[in-house]
Formats: structure tokens, C-alpha cells, sequence
């Protein structure tokens, strides 16, 4: 099973060896250089660097997430650092690439990827988050044309709106929140197929709230997320970690 920690310089280099011509989100860069030539030095002395046999199934990670048949797509914070997670998988391989925060706000540190079997890509990127305990209060459901209507949930609505019993659960200080989906086919051509999100209440828990016409908010755990997740993603098979 590899293991890889790049620097956000080193991602960028690295990744456009890919084809690609855009950073995975949510992933951010950055550069302590200041001008163009810097730059187009400092990536290609990086790139010099990752020559080689060695680095083959480094390069091969890399690719997997670039061209990935399925990839999970997670973005949140956990107090105020940010939650920045790629997961990615084929028929024979998964990876699972999680960017640290950076030294200033808005940016991205140091990217470190996990190879693991296909199946147990959506544990992986779950277990990089706090797996808290599920909120306390009974969950509730709402029409999305309702809070499309009042422009959004937490807007503090009236005591007779429909969406007063979610905002009561939802507005409420937070010590973690995000959103995580799963997405199919290439970058350029992809699908999203669905997915969830959470906010972890300070002093209560965790709701999870998923849905599209009818949109749930009840309690729950990394393993409900996850229980979304592997629906999304449909049985995939035991592969082989890189």
C-alpha cells in the first residue's frame, strides 16, 4: 500500500503531468515564489526531481485521481481549518488524497495520498474526518422548493414557516461542517450522481442532510455518511491497493 506526502508545490508540478489543466477540487495551491520565471523554474526542478523508475507508481496515483471512473469529492471545515479530500478509484485501484491546510487562510499545504483497495475508498476518506457522536434532537424534512423560495435554510425564518423546525436544529453555533459527493466518468464529461452533507452542532452533535425534492436533517454519524456514500458508489471490487 504507498504512501506520498508532496508539498502544494510539488502536487502542482507533479499534476500536470496528468493533462489536466486545472487543480482537483477542492484542493488549493500555492507558491512562496513571486514572479513567472521563479515559478516555471521552481516546477520544473521539482518535476527533474520525480524522474525515474522509483516514481512510477507515484505517477500512477496521480493519474487515478486525474482519470478516475468514480471519485468522491469532500470539502468542509473542522473549526476553522478547512476539510479538503479527494477520493478516486477504478475497476483495479483506489486512492484516497487529502490536502492539509495551508500557513495562510484560503490556502492548501501539504497533499498526502493513501493507496487502498477500490471498496474501501469512501471508509477511507471518512475516517480523515471527526467521527461525532449524532445530534440529540429528532430529525426533520422539508420541500427544497421551500427553501429555494426563502433563499435558503438558515435565514431565520418565521415561527409559522415550514422550514422553522430546521433552522431550529441547523442554526445553531457549529464546531465542524461539509459536504461530500460522488461524482462519475471524466473530468471534462463527468456526473454527479448525489451526495450529503453534515453539520456537527457544538454542545449536541452531528445531523447529516440528504435528499433532493424532499430533503431530510436527522442525527447520525461518519457511518451514515458513509452508508450514503456506498449506495452512491454501488458495490465495487476488492482491486488492489497501490
Amino acid at each position: 500500500m504507498g504512501r506520498w506526502v508532496l508539498s502544494s508545490a510539488q502536487f502542482s508540478a507533479l499534476w500536470t503531468r496528468t493533462g489536466q489543466d486545472r487543480i482537483p477540487y477542492p484542493f488549493a495551491v500555492s507558491s512562496s515564489v513571486t514572479t513567472l520565471a521563479e515559478y516555471s523554474l521552481q516546477q520544473n526542478t521539482i518535476r527533474e526531481a520525480f524522474e525515474g523508475p522509483e516514481h512510477d507508481h507515484l505517477a500512477a496515483a496521480l493519474l487515478l485521481i486525474a482519470e478516475p471512473d468514480i471519485r468522491i469529492e469532500l470539502a468542509g471545515f473542522v473549526g476553522s481549518a478547512p476539510l479538503r479530500i479527494i477520493g478516486a478509484m477504478d475497476g483495479h485501484h483506489g486512492i484516497v488524497a487529502l490536502q492539509r491546510p495551508g500557513q495562510a487562510p484560503g490556502t492548501g499545504g501539504d497533499v498526502v495520498m493513501l493507496g487502498c483497495e477500490p471498496y474501501d475508498v469512501a471508509r477511507q476518506v471518512l475516517a480523515q474526518i471527526p467521527n461525532t457522536d449524532p445530534g440529540k434532537y429528532r430529525g426533520v424534512q422539508f420541500r427544497s422548493a421551500d427553501a429555494a423560495s426563502s433563499g435558503g435554510v438558515l435565514r431565520s425564518p418565521t415561527a409559522e414557516h415550514p422550514l422553522r423546525p430546521v433552522a431550529d436544529l441547523l442554526d445553531r453555533p457549529s464546531i465542524g461542517e461539509g459536504m461530500v459527493k460522488v461524482v462519475s466518468g471524466p473530468r471534462h464529461d463527468s456526473v454527479t450522481r448525489g451526495g450529503t452533507s453534515w453539520r456537527d452542532i457544538d454542545a449536541d452533535g452531528r445531523y447529516i442532510v440528504f435528499g433532493t425534492d424532499t430533503v431530510t436533517v436527522q442525527p447520525g454519524t461518519s457511518w451514515d455518511l458513509l452508508d450514503v456514500l456506498n449506495r452512491l458508489t454501488g458495490t465495487l471490487p476488492a482491486g488492489q491497493a497501490r
